[in-house]
């Protein structure tokens, strides 16, 4: 059998959605940068569950609608704007941001393995992360948006409807 890695990596990449102002996440979008704030310092859930089992924790901002003033620049190396735009209003990003967002995730990939990760975990944080990340999927596959939309952070009935609406 392969012997068990001992090097795991993970990287939160972070982003505010336009769309979280339209209802479809139970939470305000200032929640964003606040948890951007709680990974930096190694406060949050999965920071506690990767110190347990010796993952490395790495938080990135892509697009936080934020200045996250008094966090170390690092977090903001990659970063490609300020929030999306409202997804079912106009292009959530630009060709040119989604080129500059992948060529990040190669980019921090890349330095990851070079600093000896042996497994690499991606994750993402962002108020709102659900809808377009369904939106993607419905999409991509062709299936019905109501098939699909989940509750996200708890939202009621009538706010997964129009979610599912929404998307």
């Amino acid at each position: 059998p392969p012997e068990v890695p001992e090097r795991i990596h993970a990287v939160v990449f972070a982003g505010d959605h336009g769309v979280a102002q339209h209802g479809v996440s139970a939470y305000p979008a200032a929640v964003t940068p606040a948890m951007v704030r709680t990974f930096a310092i190694g406060r949050a859930g999965v920071s506690a569950l990767a110190g347990a089992h010796g993952v490395t924790v790495r938080v990135l901002d892509i697009a936080v609608d934020d200045d996250l003033e008094g966090i170390d620049p690092e977090v903001q190396r990659f970063k490609v704007r300020r929030s999306s735009e409202p997804l079912h209003l106009r292009d959530a990003l630009t060709r040119d941001e989604v080129e500059q967002a992948l060529a990040a995730g190669a980019a921090v990939a890349a330095e990851e393995i070079a600093a000896g990760a042996q497994v690499l975990i991606s994750g993402d944080m962002g108020i709102g992360n659900t809808t377009p990340a369904t939106a993607l999927i419905a999409d991509s596959l062709g299936l019905p948006a109501a098939d699909l939309t989940g509750r996200g952070t708890g939202i009621d009935d009538a706010a997964l409807l129009a979610k599912q609406e929404l998307i």
